[in-house]
């Protein structure tokens, strides 16, 4: 990932993407199970601070070449 800043960024707006989807799916989803709200519960915190550390990360990169 060194190599390539931009696809650590691709990988950073992917996370930020599922932040908002998460809530939809637990508001709207069906089958899951008490582990699978769990989860979805505390996945947009889990995805917005992995999100903002790959972006900052890949940002740090590129400023680094």
């Amino acid at each position: 990932m060194r190599e390539n800043p931009a696809a650590l960024r691709a990988v950073a707006v992917l996370r930020l993407q599922e932040v908002s989807a998460d809530p939809i799916w637990l508001a709207t989803g069906e089958g899951f199970g008490a582990f699978g709200k769990s989860g979805l519960v505390f996945a947009p915190v889990f995805n917005l601070l992995a999100g903002l550390f790959l972006w900052r990360l890949a940002k740090e990169l590129e400023s680094n070449r």
